[in-house]
């Protein structure tokens, strides 16, 4: 298969919710806006499956870009991930019941990897075009993080720049009804159009970054 140079991942709902801001972003747009060959995938919450589908992805596309996209309830801004932790411990179960408590996610890999995306590049032409993100050294040790170190580790075991990294999403508006009862005050969100603009201008970004990126080097943390 000719490889395919962008790679966007996204999540189902999970937790209770009947909506995820990745999989509602990454379905609604065309793949004709990136600036190069696009495939974009939306996986289930649910760890073995994860284990299971995404090196099969990584492996069929050979991505030069990999991008994940994720919810962070509670964020007020898009949330840019640069460390992915080699371990899992699952503040609630994922899709399949399964809660992984402090476990190694490859027994044999660094501690944690850094990406080598220039993400304060693309963090500060987001906001060029008002919208709102931070950088992040955490994407946590649910499925978000097992998806971005396994794409990093990916990279890193072929000595390829480690070209990957995370998105964390606002809720949706839609998604702050249900919590009224739940809450108070009532949780930040994003609108999708929102989302819609940050998208196309995040991955023209990194695309663009990913040129002129220094030599490779060891940043893996032990």
């Amino acid at each position: 298969m000719t490889p395919t140079p962008i790679l966007l991942l996204g999540f189902e709902p999970f937790g209770g919710d009947t909506l995820n801001p990745a999989q509602e972003l990454l379905t609604s747009c065309d793949p004709q806006i990136f600036p190069s060959q696009t495939h974009i995938a939306i996986l289930p919450v649910d760890h073995q499956h994860v284990a299971q589908a995404l090196p099969r992805l990584l492996e069929t596309h050979q991505p030069q870009l990999v991008i994940g996209w994720g919810l962070a309830a509670g964020e007020a801004s898009l949330r840019l991930e640069r460390v992915g932790l080699n371990w899992l411990d699952f503040s609630i179960p994922d899709a399949s019941g399964q809660q992984i408590r402090d476990q190694r996610l490859y027994p044999e890999a660094p501690d944690a990897y850094i990406s080598d995306l220039p993400l304060r590049t693309a963090q500060n032409h987001l906001a060029k075009h008002g919208i709102p993100s931070v950088l992040s050294y955490t994407a946590g040790t649910y499925l978000c993080n097992q998806l971005l170190f396994t794409c990093l580790d990916f990279f890193a075991q072929r000595n390829f720049p480690r070209n990957a990294c995370f998105v964390h999403l606002p809720l949706l508006p839609e998604m702050i009804v249900p919590r009224q009862a739940l809450r108070s005050p009532l949780p930040p969100s994003l609108s999708l159009s929102t989302l819609q603009v940050a998208l196309p201008l995040l991955v023209d970004a990194l695309w663009k970054g990913i040129c002129t990126l220094p030599p490779t080097k060891d940043r893996s943390a032990d």
